[in-house]
Formats: structure tokens, C-alpha cells, sequence
């Protein structure tokens, strides 16, 4: 039963970053000072303007786009083959200074969204659209003005095919259990009602067992860095969720 449901856990995980259109819509992989899978075609930002940080939403790097001016500029994605006449949607999160809007660039560039300001905090910023005939080899465009010295972060930019907002497995079950998922010394949990933690590498041991009830932490601090499957019983029902050790 074990090795049944490790290699779940990590068909799971792998099925996770499959449903991302995006490559290394992360931001985590990064080659000669470059993002993996982005600076596409359509990027007119110059490559002084496009760094790695270490300021993560999720994970342990993010980007960080600087162009003060109050003409915007592109940094985009590499092709992505998308379906023509589709619904899509674009998530990603946002923090520091500036303005960020999205688009997407096929035979021609699309219409632009709306300026979104960056802040202090993360903010979780959605773009919807629909492709034309021609959608193959597309880019998606974040199109940055008016950045302080710090720049502004992007993370986590994930793009699916919009299904009409149907709950995935993990929407379901948010209200009733809870984890965090960047974790340093301690995991924090919130379940309602009793609950049964495991905790799984990617080569699918089991390095950590513990119960808790609803507010409760697990030391993780022993464990090495890296990605995790975190699979958590509440009442017979059970959830997997990803979390990342960072130091």
C-alpha cells in the first residue's frame, strides 16, 4: 500500500507542473542568468532590467523586472502552443513597485489588460483571453512601467485552459485543511478535526509522521531541502499537497 501510494504522490506532484503551459513558470530553473523559458521573441526589456531574486511567493526564486519609465515594456514567455478560438487563463503573484498588465503576441499582439499595481505584499494577479485562428508559437506578455530601484517580483505564473471555474481536488478541500508550504524549521497545519501527516521526498520515502488537530505544527527542521508530497488524512478523506524546505 505504501509503494501504491508513493508513486501517487509523485505522479501527482509531476501531473501538477504538466497542467502549467508555462515552462519554468516558477522561476526556480535559471541558465547563465537567465530564466529558463522566457525571454521570448516579443521581450523588448532589456536583459539589465531582468534578474533573479530570491524574494519567492512560492518556491525559492522569483523575477525581478525594473523599467522606470512610464513607457511600458515586454518581457515574455517562449512559444507556447496553444489551441485556437480556446479560453485560457493566466495566474501569477505580484509584489514591489511598479505596474504590470498582460497580453499575448501570435501572428499579432492582442488587446492589453489593465495595469495592475504592485505593493508591499503578494498579490495574485488573473488575465483571461481567448485565442484567434492563429495560436500556435504564442508568447505571453507581462508588460512592466514605472518600477522603483527594486524592481517589481513576478511568481508562480501558471497558465491553463479556462474550464469555467469547476473545483479541482485542491479547491475542494481548502476550506477544511490547510498547510504551509514554504517551510524553514516548522510545518504549519490547520485541519477541522484529527489528523494523520506524512511527508514524502521525491523519491518517495517516508521521512516524516505526525497527528495533530486542527492548529498544529510539525518540525521539519531535520529534513533537507528540496520538494515534498505532504499527504494529510482528516476523517477517511485525504489530500497531497506540495511544499518546498528552503534552508
Amino acid at each position: 500500500m505504501k509503494k501504491i501510494f508513493t508513486a501517487f504522490a509523485l505522479v501527482f506532484l509531476l501531473s501538477l507542473n504538466a497542467q502549467n503551459l508555462l515552462i519554468n513558470g516558477s522561476f526556480e530553473n535559471w541558465t547563465s542568468g537567465n530564466s529558463d523559458g522566457w525571454i521570448g521573441s516579443a521581450t523588448n526589456l532589456g536583459i539589465a532590467g531582468i534578474s533573479e531574486s530570491t524574494d519567492a511567493q512560492d518556491g525559492l526564486k522569483s523575477i525581478r523586472l525594473e523599467n522606470s519609465s512610464t513607457t511600458h515594456k515586454r518581457f515574455t514567455s517562449q512559444s507556447v502552443h496553444l489551441t485556437a478560438d480556446t479560453n485560457y487563463i493566466l495566474t501569477f503573484y505580484v509584489k514591489g513597485s511598479g505596474e504590470v498588465r498582460n497580453a499575448w503576441f501570435g501572428t499579432d499582439y492582442s488587446a492589453y489588460s489593465a495595469y495592475s499595481a504592485a505593493g508591499p505584499d503578494w498579490q495574485k494577479i488573473t488575465y483571461k483571453f481567448t485565442t484567434g485562428t492563429a495560436a500556435t508559437g504564442s508568447e505571453i506578455i507581462f508588460s512592466v512601467r514605472n518600477t522603483g530601484a527594486d524592481g517589481l517580483l513576478i511568481d508562480n505564473a501558471v497558465l491553463l485552459i479556462d474550464t469555467g471555474g469547476q473545483l479541482g481536488v485542491n479547491d475542494f478541500e481548502k476550506d477544511s485543511v490547510s498547510v504551509s508550504t514554504n517551510w524553514t524549521h516548522l510545518a504549519n497545519f490547520n485541519t477541522k478535526g484529527n489528523a494523520q501527516v506524512e511527508i514524502y521526498n521525491l523519491n518517495g520515502q517516508l521521512m516524516k509522521t505526525a497527528t495533530g488537530s486542527n492548529n498544529f505544527a510539525v518540525d521539519v527542521s531535520f529534513l533537507p531541502k528540496g520538494v515534498y508530497a505532504v499527504k494529510i488524512t482528516v476523517d477517511g478523506k485525504t489530500t497531497i499537497r506540495k511544499a518546498i524546505k528552503k534552508q
